[in-house]
């Protein structure tokens, strides 16, 4: 009988030096955190589900850690030590924040790791130097187009080299005129430029000027 007395007593003895360990659960914005859990690790562990961001535990003198974060596992969590030397009641409240360990979790889950970062940045410059090199290639091929032996061709002065060529080399100035749809002034500067720069010769022949492409 005595036997069975002892722990009982011992039970009761412990029991009646619990405390009241309660407070507040805020977010890292200092609002009210809802549904959040919280737990102590007693032995047994107390847990509960916070709807309105308050808790409550009775705990037995000893030295405890009480954890809170929420409930769906979003990063954000609050850990407070706490030591009960006798039975009063103690007001704790936590701030929730982010969890580094939970962040690192999340960056190693993600699809991209460091490793596949660098490896990409020198895909983006060698396309980088493919796209200069096509513009520059592009330029170097119209400037090609344009630049004819030392001199630089307009458009206008190009087109009529290219009449003069379809004509077999030799077309009359009147002619020529009619092709361009220029008035007769800016034929006429056109065919001067054309000689001075020596790709055509002007030749008279009558009342007419005849102008002959010169071979180069």
């Amino acid at each position: 009988m005595k036997r069975t007395l002892i722990p009982l007593i011992l039970l009761l003895l412990n029991t009646g030096f619990c405390a009241l360990v309660s407070g507040e659960v805020y977010t890292d914005e200092l609002d009210l955190a809802m549904n959040v859990l919280v737990s102590v690790n007693t032995v047994p562990a107390q847990f509960m589900i916070s709807k309105d961001g308050a808790y409550s535990f009775n705990i037995p003198p000893g030295n405890y850690t009480i954890t809170a974060n929420y409930f769906n596992e979003s990063g954000l969590f609050a850990e407070e030590n706490v030591s009960i030397i006798d039975d009063g009641d103690y007001v704790i409240d936590l701030i929730l924040l982010p969890d580094l360990d939970f962040e690192l979790e999340q960056l190693i889950d993600s699809n991209v790791s460091f490793t596949e970062v660098e490896e990409i940045e020198p895909v983006f410059n060698i396309l980088y130097i493919f796209i200069i090199l096509l513009i520059v290639s592009v330029t170097i091929i119209l400037l090609y187009f344009k630049f004819r032996n030392g001199e630089w061709v307009d458009d206008e002065l190009e087109q009529t080299l290219l009449i003069i060529k379809n004509n077999g080399g030799r077309v009359s100035q009147k002619d020529l005129r009619k092709e361009l749809g220029l008035s007769e002034a800016k034929v006429s500067l056109i065919v001067t430029d054309l000689v001075d720069r020596g790709f055509v010769k002007k030749i008279k022949k009558g009342r007419a000027n005849v102008l002959v492409l010169i071979k180069k």
